[in-house]
């Protein structure tokens, strides 16, 4: 059946030949019910950026029996032309209506276009504090045309208290780890972000380290981070800072620059295996982020790439250093109520005359590879994967079984290549108690009593 004719009628804003090229449909073209209805959609979608909101089609098919051709009429209601005058929230009890407003980065006075307002729900469902965001309804209120979007905030305060247990071989190196941090993701209902974390990796290795950031500035979509570390090692300590200037190009894409400095001290045990040094750097990193949720993502993916390119003084001397790291991050639903999420990481460090042994990376522990113990592998290259399948019990709530694969050099060891495998499951839960994390792991080769034990408890408030 071909179509011998194609009418449009009712319109009023726009001509007849615009639509009839939006919708792809032309006499004498075999008639496709798919192709005719991705065409119609289309025109739905066009009329949404254009200000009307509010227009319906009512499609007419004639097919005479017995005859190898149809008729295809559309009627067009556009309805009234809308232009947003204002944005109410429905739901913010701590967040600034200003906050959320400059988050959605809609304009007034401007004809309604769906995909602006559809990138704006996007850019809130991406902030840490808002826990769901519904679809916006337009209302009349007073003569003005007001969009309501409706949200439901998460507490933006949390107090997270972490406990791992590693056992030993015969009672040797057996040790308790631990991690405790003070998150605000949205204080005083401004945005603004501040953390502070103290992590104890092992009977003589802690890190301390202090976080803000400005996710404004001067009314621009610009914002700064400033970052205070102080690590603990057998044999040193370093202590660090920086600070980035970024902005979100779109509700997806973020990029920024900045400045960073570590310095590294040698205690009385370390004199002889670590050197005294400062390097001074610049960094510069971006993310592309397309999951659905923040905390519990469905669907979607992450891309990060970071790049730190210093120089590091030591006395008179003088050597240059680099860093790079990737992240891939990228969930696929399986089923309605499962999906695999893989995390794929790469991280390299260079140095002119090798890498000091304090500047290698480090991996093993409930970061990494799961299964080993904290910063169990020190490397000058590294790439690894996490591999899980989840079970989705709620919103924000998962049981899975999860595989670390990791492929390493061994600098230290005589610089062969290192393959880890670890394995395991665990449990992120949300009760009236809080967030509860809960990971066992076994590296390849473990018999289950050597299984690796982390407790996560997060209390909101």
């Amino acid at each position: 059946t071909r179509i011998q004719e194609f009418k449009v009628t009712g319109n009023r804003a726009v001509g007849t030949d615009v639509l009839k090229n939006i919708l792809g449909v032309k006499p004498g073209t075999l008639l496709v019910e798919r192709q005719v209805a991705a065409g119609l959609e289309a025109l739905v979608g066009f009329y949404e950026t254009q200000g009307y909101p509010f227009c319906a089609l009512y499609p007419d098919l004639d097919i005479q029996a017995g005859a190898d051709f149809a008729r295809i009429s559309v009627r067009i209601e556009e309805g009234p032309f809308v232009q947003i005058d204002t944005v109410h929230f429905e739901g913010n009890q701590v967040t600034r209506a200003e906050v959320l407003l400059r988050e959605m980065r809609i304009g007034f006075g401007v004809p309604y276009d769906q995909r602006k307002v559809d990138r704006g729900i996007q850019r809130l469902l991406g902030l840490s504090f808002l826990e769901a965001v519904g679809e916006g309804e337009l209302r009349r209120e007073g003569g003005r045309i007001v969009l309501v979007v409706p949200i439901r905030e998460s507490r933006s305060a949390r107090f997270e208290g972490g406990v791992g247990y590693a056992p030993g071989q015969g009672g040797v190196g057996q040790g308790i780890t631990g991690r405790f941090a003070l998150d605000f993701d949205n204080f005083l209902g401004s945005g603004r972000q501040g953390q502070a974390r103290w992590i104890r990796r092992g009977s003589a290795a802690s890190d301390l380290s202090l976080q803000y950031k400005e996710p404004w500035m001067m009314g621009f979509p610009v914002f700064s981070e400033f970052r205070l570390n102080f690590q603990q090692r057998p044999g040193y300590t370093e202590n660090g800072f920086g600070g980035t200037v970024g902005m979100d190009v779109t509700s997806e894409l973020e990029i920024r620059l900045g400045g960073v400095f570590r310095g590294v001290r040698p205690d009385s045990s370390g004199f002889r295996h670590f050197f005294r040094h400062r390097m001074w750097g610049v960094e510069g990193g971006v993310r592309y982020d397309t999951r659905d949720d923040f905390w519990n993502p469905r669907s979607g993916s992450v891309y990060r790439g970071n790049v730190i390119v210093g120089k590091v003084f030591q006395g008179q001397n003088h050597r240059s250093r680099r860093q790079y790291d990737f992240n891939m991050a990228h969930f696929v639903p399986v089923g309605s109520r499962s999906l695999v999420a893989l995390d794929f990481y790469a991280s390299r460090v260079t140095q002119t005359g090798g890498v000091f042994p304090e500047a290698l990376l480090r991996l093993g522990g409930i970061q990494t590879l799961r299964g080993y113990r904290e910063e169990h592998f020190w490397a000058s290259k590294a790439a690894w994967a996490n591999l899980e399948w989840r079970f989705l019990l709620n919103h924000r709530s998962r049981a899975f079984l999860f595989l670390d694969l990791g492929f390493l050099d061994d600098p230290l060891g005589g610089g062969s290549a290192l393959w880890p495998v670890g394995y395991g499951a665990g449990l992120r839960m949300v009760s009236r108690l809080g967030r509860l994390g809960l990971d066992y792991g076994l590296a390849r080769g473990d018999h289950p009593g050597l299984g690796k034990v982390h407790l996560q408890m997060v209390n909101e408030f």
